[in-house]
């Protein structure tokens, strides 16, 4: 049964649906945890779900922007349909219909008053933004009973394509795209190079298509050792953030979070620290960017002083059609009885707005990058000295691959490079 569910997905949708049922086929320790949630989730009612494709390139709370999603619903184990839907599309269907944009998003696009569906993945904690994206969609017109909501990054694609080899795209000459640079050329492609190839606007999206055809072939042709060793490789990434999901089914919710692919904000830990950036430039500027934290920590009066340096770096050489200056609005979560004293190196004239969220302290701020130059934000902040140990929980924004990160406590410094949400005994 299993098997035949797996083929017709990945006959039929391609990478999406690819990526969460070799996810329910994992082996390991948790092997039956894996199979209850492919149970809950492809059940023998009909059920609807929401997969959004994030486009890291251009980063959002939650990964990136919301460029397209998918309705699925199964029924029987098995598909009975689905629609691939733009959210461009879906939002101009349906003018005037929204919510008030958030105060931050208007920060920095005051033209836009209300949020729609392709700007509702605002709050970085996925559970709330998957409610939110859900609420839209139904405000918006649209017509299922949605049970949950799935979304994976752009950054699938590199990790597919290195696994599966070169493609060959007749549609971009016939030059192999490789996981290196399949994100840039397949982003210009259909921002620019369609143009300038003589192709109407309707078909822009001709070589992503061609390139997910050719990366569906090539998965179905995979043996089933091979297909455990892609689900392994799938579970890591998903591990990273870049493959989230919420269901309204509580077991399923369940399971998610004990596998750790909820992408909610972490409410527990005493010393936390998570860097949320919102790319609101209408670029595709984040295949760009770079960013370097580096903590100095010690013990005062006031309980534990901390001074987070965060060093934003453009690396475009110039300017072009699809990246210029790095434009976000940015959110700092720390603990929520820690004090922010200041934050420095930030437009507005050092202008922060400040809140509380998921049991967090939030210092907010607009950060604008020039090309081809750096700026250094500086947050100085405390908070009371707890009775344990301290460990420091660093969270790892959504759809960001990696950052160099520095801790200093004491004089004793830790470095490192951080894919995921990490713990730092200090």
């Amino acid at each position: 049964m299993l098997k035949r569910v797996l083929t017709g997905f990945v006959i039929t949708i391609g990478i999406s649906m690819v990526v969460i049922l070799i996810i329910g086929l994992l082996i390991g320790v948790r092997y039956q945890s894996y199979i209850r949630l492919l149970e809950s989730v492809v059940a023998d009612e009909e059920t609807t779900y929401l997969i959004f494709f994030q486009n890291a390139l251009e980063l959002r709370p939650t990964g990136g922007f919301l460029g397209n999603f998918v309705e699925v619903t199964v029924e029987n184990r098995q598909l009975k349909e689905y629609r691939m839907i733009s959210t461009n599309e879906f939002d101009e269907a349906s003018p005037g219909i929204g919510v008030p944009s958030p105060d931050g998003f208007r920060d920095l696009l005051p033209e836009i008053t209300q949020q729609q569906l392709r700007d509702s993945n605002w709050d970085p904690d996925f559970p709330t933004s998957a409610e939110h994206m859900i609420m839209l969609y139904e405000m918006q017109g649209g017509e299922a009973d949605v049970s949950g909501v799935v979304a994976i990054d752009s950054h699938i694609l590199p990790v597919l394509l290195e696994q599966l080899g070169p493609v060959y795209l007749e549609t971009l000459g016939g030059d192999p795209v490789t996981s290196e640079d399949v994100l840039w050329r397949v982003q210009y492609d259909t921002n620019w190079g369609f143009w300038l190839r003589g192709t109407e606007r309707g078909e822009r999206k001709e070589a992503l298509v061609e390139l997910v055809n050719e990366i569906e072939s090539r998965i179905r042709d995979l043996s089933w050792r091979e297909l455990f060793r892609l689900a392994n490789v799938l579970e890591d990434v998903a591990s990273r953030k870049h493959i989230m999901a919420y269901f309204q089914d509580e077991e399923a919710q369940s399971l998610i979070e004990e596998f750790g692919w909820d992408g909610g904000i972490n409410q527990d830990e005493e010393y936390f620290f998570q860097l949320v950036d919102a790319n609101l430039g209408g670029l595709k500027a984040d295949f760009f960017m770079e960013r370097d934290i580096s903590f100095d920590l010690s013990e005062c009066e006031k309980g534990i002083c901390g001074e987070v340096t965060i060093v934003y770096r453009n690396t475009a050489e110039e300017s072009s059609v699809l990246n210029d200056v790095y434009k976000t609005y940015s959110r700092v979560y720390l603990p929520e009885d820690a004090f922010i004293t200041e934050i420095t190196g930030i437009e507005r004239d050092g202008r922060v707005d400040y809140s509380v969220e998921h049991n967090r302290k939030v210092g907010g701020y607009r950060l604008l990058v020039p090309v081809n130059q750096s700026r250094e934000v500086v947050i100085r902040y405390h908070q009371p000295r707890g009775e344990g140990d301290i460990v420091l929980f660093i969270a790892k924004q959504a759809g960001i691959l990696e950052q160099n990160v520095t801790v200093l406590y004491n004089g004793i410094e830790q470095s490192f490079v951080m894919d995921r949400d990490v713990r730092i005994p200090l």
